[in-house]
C-alpha cells in the first residue's frame, strides 16, 4: 500500500512530538532529582546543626558541673569522662591551674558529633586582684589582621599580636569568652586592660572602648584612650598595658562576679576614631580583658 505525502508527514510529526515529550520528561526528572538532592542536603545540614547544638549544650553542662565542684572546693582537680546526659555524653577535666584561676576543658558528644568548650574559672579568695583575659573574638573584624592571635586564654602577654590601622576604615573588634566563678567577694574596682603597642607616634587618632553585656542589653559608654596613653607604648620595645578604670560605668546593679561568667556574653569592644588626617597609626594588640580587684567580706 502506498502512503500519501500527508500521511507520512503526520507520522513524522507524531515522532517529533514523542521525542520532545521524552526530552521534557528527562528535564523534569533531572530537575526533580536535583530538588530532592538539595532537600536531602539541607535536611542533613539541619540535622548536623541540631547535633552540634546539642553537643555544645552538653559541653556547657560539663563546664557548669566543673564550676559547681570548684565552688564547693577550689582545689578540686578531678574530671569526668563520657557521662550520659540527654541522649549524649559529656566529659570535663582540669587542664591548667594558676594563682586564682583554673582552666577546664569540656567536651559534649551527641549523635556522633562532638564540640568542646574551654573555660577559665576564677576562684578568688580573701582579697586580691586578677586579670580576666578574653579568649575569643567576634564581630567587626574585616580590618583586623592576625586576629586569631588575640585568643591567648590565660597566657596573657605572649608576644603575639593582632593589628589594625587606626583611622582607616575604622572597624570594630569584639572580644569575649570571659569566664569566672560566682563568689561572694565584693568587687571594689574594674578596669579594662589592653596589652600592646602602636606602630608610630599618635597625632590625632583615638581608640574607643566599650564593654557590652548582651544578657541585659546594657553597655558601658564609649571611653576614649587619649594619645598620651597610646604614645607611651610606641613600637614593640615599649609594649605595655593600657588601663581604663570603668568601675563607675557598671551594668545595672553594679559589677558582680556573674558578669564575668562565661554564660553572660560579656564583650569588650574596640574601635578607632580619626580626628584629622595627619596619621594612621597601627595598633598591635596582644591581649585584652578586665582587671578585677576584690575585697573579702
Amino acid at each position: 500500500m502506498t502512503r500519501t505525502r500527508g500521511q507520512f508527514g503526520a507520522d513524522g510529526e507524531r515522532g517529533y512530538a514523542l521525542i520532545f515529550s521524552l526530552g521534557v520528561m528527562v528535564v523534569l526528572l533531572t530537575v526533580g532529582l536535583r530538588f530532592l538532592a538539595v532537600i536531602h542536603s539541607r535536611q542533613k545540614t539541619t540535622d548536623n546543626e541540631k547535633k552540634a547544638i546539642q553537643a555544645c549544650l552538653l559541653a556547657d553542662s560539663a563546664v557548669e558541673r566543673a564550676v559547681r565542684d570548684l565552688s564547693e572546693n577550689a582545689s578540686w582537680n578531678g574530671g569526668y569522662s563520657a557521662l550520659p546526659l540527654a541522649d549524649g555524653t559529656y566529659s570535663v577535666a582540669v587542664t591548667n591551674r594558676g594563682a586564682g584561676y583554673v582552666m577546664v576543658r569540656a567536651e559534649g558528644a551527641f549523635g556522633g558529633t562532638t564540640r568542646a568548650r574551654t573555660a577559665c574559672v576564677y576562684t578568688p579568695g580573701g582579697s586580691g586582684q586578677t586579670t580576666i583575659w578574653a579568649h575569643s573574638y567576634g564581630t567587626g573584624l574585616l580590618e583586623w589582621k592576625d586576629k586569631e592571635r588575640l585568643i591567648d586564654r590565660t597566657d596573657g602577654e605572649n608576644g603575639m599580636y593582632a593589628n589594625h590601622k587606626l583611622g582607616e576604615d575604622a572597624d570594630q573588634m569584639s572580644l569575649g569568652g570571659f569566664g569566672s566563678d560566682i563568689r561572694s567577694a565584693t568587687i571594689t574596682k574594674v578596669e579594662i586592660v589592653l596589652s600592646g603597642y602602636t606602630g608610630q607616634s599618635v597625632v590625632d587618632d583615638r581608640l574607643l572602648v566599650q564593654w557590652y553585656l548582651s544578657a541585659s542589653a546594657a553597655a558601658g559608654q564609649w571611653l576614649i584612650w587619649p594619645e598620651s596613653d597610646l604614645d607611651s607604648h610606641v613600637y614593640s620595645p615599649n609594649t605595655g598595658r593600657m588601663v581604663l578604670d570603668v568601675t563607675d560605668y557598671p551594668p545595672p546593679g553594679g559589677w558582680q562576679w556573674r558578669h564575668f561568667y562565661h554564660g553572660t556574653d560579656l564583650e569588650l569592644r574596640f574601635a578607632s576614631l580619626k580626628v584629622l588626617l595627619d596619621d594612621g597609626v597601627y595598633l598591635y594588640v596582644d591581649c585584652a580583658g578586665f582587671r578585677v580587684t576584690w575585697q573579702a567580706q
